[in-house]
C-alpha cells in the first residue's frame, strides 16, 4: 500500500466478456448506438439487440460467436 493509494484494475475492450457485458445490454443501446455511429461515420438505427449465438443448422456444422449482432 503506498499511503492509501488505491489502484484501479482498467479492462480493455479487446474482451469480448468485457464488450459483451457493456455493449450488449439493452440499457446500454445508446453506447452501442455511438460506437457504430463513430466506426461507420453514418447513422444507425439499432431495431433490437439479439443474441451473438448463431444457431446450428445440424450437428455437423461449426458453432459460431459473435460479439454482437445488431438487427
Amino acid at each position: 500500500n503506498n499511503g492509501g493509494d488505491v489502484i484501479a484494475k482498467f479492462y480493455k475492450l479487446k474482451n469480448d466478456a468485457v464488450f459483451k457485458a457493456v455493449f450488449c445490454k439493452e440499457h446500454n443501446r445508446d453506447l452501442l448506438q455511438d460506437l457504430l455511429e463513430e466506426t461507420l461515420n453514418r447513422k444507425v438505427n439499432i431495431i433490437s439487440i439479439n443474441t451473438p449465438e448463431i444457431l446450428k443448422n445440424n450437428i455437423y456444422e461449426k458453432g459460431r460467436t459473435l460479439d454482437v449482432l445488431i438487427r
